[in-house]
C-alpha cells in the first residue's frame, strides 16, 4: 500500500465552512425577505420595486448587525448554500420577486440610481455615468450678449471656412464627454472627412502660461488656428 503524502492529506481535508454560516444565511434572507424587504426604503432602492434585484454583498455586510463575521470571504461564501439567494461575485440577489405590496417608496436618489446601474451593468464605471451632454433633453443654455457678439466674431463668414468648421467641432467637443470608444468613432468620423488628426487633435499645442489672457472661447480658436 502506498504511503499517505501530504498532498493527499490536503485534498481530503473538507472545504472550510464558516463556523457561523445558519446565522449569516438566515439574516441575508431575512433582510430580502418578504417580511422585511417590502418596508426597506434602503434595500428597495437596490432591489427595485420587484424585490428581485442585485445588491453589493459588501454593502449587506455593511450593517451592523453583519460587520462581526470575520473572515469576510469564508462569511461570504456561507451564501452560497442559501436556497433562497442567488450569489453572483460580488452581488446577491433573491430567486423570486416579493410576493407582498411594498409598505414605503425606495429611496431612491442620484448615487442610488447610479449604483443600481454599476450593479445592473458592472463593464460601466461611476465615471461613465457623470452627465455627458448627450442625455434626452440635455440643451445649452441662451447665450449672453457678449457671448453672442463673440460667436458671431468667431463664425464671420469672411472667416475661412475650414476654421470655423474646426471651431465649431471644438466646441461641440468642449460641451460634451464621450467615453473611449465613443471618442475613437468620432475621430474616425472626423478624420474621415478630412480632418488631420493625432493624439493632440483640436489642443492647438498651446500651455497653460499661453492661455492666461485669454477667454474660453479665444483659446478654443487658437486651438483650431495655431
Amino acid at each position: 500500500m502506498p504511503a499517505t503524502t501530504s498532498t493527499d492529506l490536503a485534498v481530503q481535508e473538507p472545504p472550510k465552512v464558516h463556523p457561523d454560516a445558519a446565522e449569516i444565511i438566515r439574516q441575508i434572507e431575512f433582510y430580502l425577505s418578504d417580511d422585511n424587504l417590502p418596508g426597506d426604503a434602503h434595500l428597495l432602492a437596490r432591489t427595485g420595486p420587484t424585490g428581485d434585484g442585485w445588491v453589493s454583498i459588501n454593502e449587506l455586510f455593511g450593517f451592523k448587525k453583519m460587520r462581526n463575521y470575520k473572515p469576510r470571504t469564508l462569511a461570504k461564501q456561507a451564501l452560497l448554500m442559501s436556497d433562497k439567494l442567488i450569489v453572483n461575485g460580488k452581488f446577491i440577489r433573491r430567486k423570486d420577486p416579493l410576493t407582498v405590496p411594498l409598505h414605503v417608496t425606495p429611496a431612491i436618489n442620484d448615487d442610488r440610481v447610479k449604483s443600481k446601474l454599476v450593479i445592473d451593468k458592472p463593464w460601466l464605471t461611476k465615471g461613465m455615468l457623470k452627465p455627458t451632454g448627450f442625455e434626452e433633453g440635455a440643451t445649452e443654455g441662451p447665450l449672453k450678449p457678449e457671448e453672442y457678439a463673440a460667436q458671431r466674431k468667431l463664425f464671420d463668414p469672411e472667416m475661412d471656412f475650414t476654421i470655423r468648421i474646426e471651431y465649431a467641432v471644438t466646441k461641440y467637443l468642449s460641451k460634451r464627454k464621450m467615453h473611449q470608444k465613443t471618442a475613437n468613432i468620432f475621430i474616425k468620423f472626423l478624420l474621415f472627412g478630412g480632418f488631420d488628426g493625432g493624439q493632440n487633435m483640436f489642443t492647438g499645442g498651446l500651455d497653460e502660461k499661453a492661455m492666461e489672457e485669454y477667454d474660453k472661447d479665444e483659446i478654443m480658436q487658437m486651438k483650431v488656428c495655431w
